[in-house]
């Protein structure tokens, strides 16, 4: 993945963020989990890109070009965005579907959502099972 590509997946983890008026504590934590995972992008380029409102439809022309896979972990970022304080806002909802609207056709997108749902919920479930320490009692 480009840092170019990288640049992009910020800011449209960034739109989810911004898609309900502000960036909660929670979900500038959880996009320094995910721009971590990536790399290349330092702290400096997060706070300008975390500083303004986005709006994805400034973005959307950006993403056109990336493959299915890049399209799906770029989802994926976003899903785990909007759901990080335990609800997902309609306007995240929104955003998230715009975005898998440039990739699927209208008539998947609610199996994409599905998808998105399914991933994050067997994420979880894999957190707990094996990164989260057992007690031994």
């Amino acid at each position: 993945m480009t840092k170019s590509e990288k640049m992009t997946i910020l800011e449209c983890i960034s739109a989810v963020a911004w898609a309900d008026g502000s960036v909660s504590d929670a979900e500038k934590k959880e996009i320094s989990k995910i721009v971590s995972g990536l790399g290349e992008i330092d702290n400096q380029e997060i706070e300008k890109i975390l500083s303004q409102k986005k709006n994805v439809d400034s973005i959307l022309n950006k993403i056109r070009e990336f493959n299915t896979v890049i399209a799906g972990k770029l989802l994926c970022f976003c899903y785990r965005m909007a759901i990080v304080d335990n609800s997902i806002h309609k306007n995240e909802l929104e955003v998230i579907k715009k975005i898998a609207l440039q990739f699927w056709p209208p008539e998947e997108l609610d199996n994409v959502l599905k998808w998105l749902r399914k991933t994050y919920e067997a994420e979880q479930l894999y957190f707990r099972l094996f990164l989260i320490p057992q007690s031994d009692t």
